[in-house]
């Protein structure tokens, strides 16, 4: 996953923006974000995806 690669390379305090257009993202991403200590700064749903912003 894009995501857990981007992680690994980003700093503490880093954000990082990720778009998808799964709907089963809108469970799952909030998820793993918190099961990993991160830190879900927004969803935003858009027309044919949803953004969301994650703080490393």
């Amino acid at each position: 996953m894009q995501t857990i690669q981007a992680v690994k390379k980003a700093k503490n305090g880093d954000l990082i923006a990720v778009y998808s257009d799964d709907s089963g993202s809108k469970r799952d991403i909030p998820t793993w974000v918190k099961r990993n200590g991160h830190k879900l700064i927004s969803v935003n749903e858009k027309e044919g995806f949803i953004e969301f912003l994650i703080e490393v």
